[in-house]
């Protein structure tokens, strides 16, 4: 997911499209340290949330992982 939400960023800067990749390059060339912190706390957020979120969803969809947490060892 990392390297997807910084492709992201390039593709956002390179069509000049509006989004926090291209408000977050800005925020580096202008050298506001506000925006920066603000971005990578929002890209590093919205990264966990779906790493958690895919791995609840794997487990539920997933018969075998979930014989695996249940399982006695």
């Amino acid at each position: 997911l990392g390297s997807f939400a910084s492709y992201a960023i390039v593709v956002e800067v390179i069509f000049s499209w509006p989004g926090v990749g291209s408000w977050l390059v800005s925020g580096i060339y202008q050298r506001d340290y506000t925006v920066i912190q603000g971005g990578i706390l929002a890209v590093a957020l919205l990264i966990i949330f779906l790493s958690i979120l895919i791995e609840v969803l794997h487990t539920v969809f997933n018969p075998l992982s979930r014989k695996d947490l249940y399982a006695a060892h």
